[in-house]
């Protein structure tokens, strides 16, 4: 039976928040020096390859069943596809652009469970909480970033939204397929693996490919390996075995604000009042959806 949360659980989540939304600001800030799907195709090959000696050091055995095995590729491809979109949109758009609009997966994960999944139908309020949120994405979508083009920025706003849908898709294909009963480390290494065979080829053969590393550029990869690939994952995988998952997937909405506040703060971005404006439309939108996916669990539990 999954815990209510606690202190030590929100006081975790927070920082497991900040760390998520100062992701993009971290990839962003070596741009320079080493090119953007270059560095996320690195940290992911780095984080699968600590993530496999780590699960065979604890003697963890994964299942290779094929429907196993294809569902895991499916899991790696969209995982692969989530980050080169998010890598492209961080080429022209803003890294708050991206924390925001990458974090739009709950929405598309809402749906795409809707249709698949028999036992998480949307309620007639859950799907006023979609159009809450489709409404917050056209108010932050109209020439948000002051200092950037229009075109480039609705662009790299697009790539952001795709990103969010692939993590979405992401979320759909775990909790369906034979993935839903695997170990967290086998489902992320399988992510990471994914990730790192394709966003490499793409990158080798990318003009804008370019590897020339300094202290930002290796303090960005240890921090994206590390932190956020390895250690940020597998504890929300913990928590999400230990607490419940509704009350976690709340106070995930904390991450656009880390992202925003992130992005202002380190890379001096300028955002306009209508992206902050959309952005706490969508969030409201999918505290509607989460928060009554949380009543009835709670619901479910009672009657158990």
């Amino acid at each position: 039976m999954r815990l209510p949360l606690n202190s030590k659980a929100i006081m975790i989540m927070t920082l497991i928040c900040f760390v998520w939304g100062l992701q993009q600001v971290a990839i962003k800030a070596a741009e320079k020096e080493v090119s953007l799907t270059l560095q996320i195709a690195m940290r992911s090959g780095l984080a699968a390859l600590v993530i496999y000696v780590y699960a065979k050091i604890k003697g963890e055995k994964f299942s290779m069943e094929k429907m196993t095995l294809f569902a895991g590729v499916c899991a790696g491809v969209l995982f692969a596809l989530e980050f080169f979109f998010l890598s492209e949109g961080l080429r022209y758009s803003s890294a708050s652009h991206m924390a925001v609009l990458l974090y739009t997966a709950p929405l598309y994960s809402a749906v795409g469970l809707h249709i698949f999944s028999a036992e998480e139908k949307l309620t007639a309020r859950q799907w006023f909480g979609v159009m809450i949120a489709f409404f917050g994405l056209v108010v932050s979508m109209i020439n948000t970033v002051a200092h950037a083009g229009f075109d480039s920025i609705n662009y790299g706003d697009l790539c952001g939204l795709l990103a969010g849908l692939a993590w979405g898709c992401t979320t759909v294909v775990i909790r369906t397929t034979p993935l839903s009963v695997c170990s967290a480390k086998q489902t992320l290494l399988y992510q990471l693996s994914g990730a790192f065979i394709i966003l490499m080829t793409i990158s080798l053969f990318n003009d804008g490919y370019h590897f020339k590393p300094g202290t930002v550029a290796y303090g960005s990869l240890i921090f994206q390996t590390l932190i956020v690939s390895v250690i940020s994952y597998l504890v929300w995988f913990s928590l999400l075995r230990n607490y419940q998952v509704a009350s976690l997937s709340m106070l995930t909405f904390m991450t656009p604000f880390f992202g925003i506040l992130s992005g202002i703060i380190i890379l001096h971005e300028k955002v306009q009042a209508n992206f902050i404006a959309g952005t706490v439309l969508l969030i409201i939108g999918l505290l509607f959806i989460t928060v009554k996916t949380h009543q009835q669990h709670s619901k479910n539990k009672s009657v158990e």
